[in-house]
């Protein structure tokens, strides 16, 4: 979704597991500037989630549109079963993002 004035959007992912909402479990991708169809490739590693957790909890995918000049711009997001994540190795998706959800 082009969120700045050029048509164009500098998104990056803000990635978190939630219940959890402590600094470790908060990870952000690299920005992909003048994008509007951004391919985010990267993996990232949590430690020391138990087996309960992992059925429990969610992973949130924030996406942004990164501004210097104010603050960054929402786009949508994706909530996704932390339990349907491949668990030890980068797993690759491909989502529609949706207005922000409360959790």
């Amino acid at each position: 979704k082009a969120m700045d004035s050029n048509g164009l959007s500098d998104p990056f992912v803000a990635v978190q597991i939630m219940p959890c909402t402590t600094k470790a479990t908060e990870k952000r991708t690299a920005v992909v500037k003048k994008n509007c169809n951004p391919v985010f490739k990267e993996c990232f590693s949590y430690h020391g989630i138990t087996e309960r957790e992992l059925s429990t909890y969610t992973l949130r995918l924030q996406v942004y549109d990164r501004d210097r000049v104010t603050h960054d711009d929402f786009i949508g997001e994706v909530i996704h079963p932390l339990s349907e994540v491949q668990i030890n190795t980068c797993t690759q998706m491909h989502k529609y993002l949706k207005p922000h959800q409360e959790v």
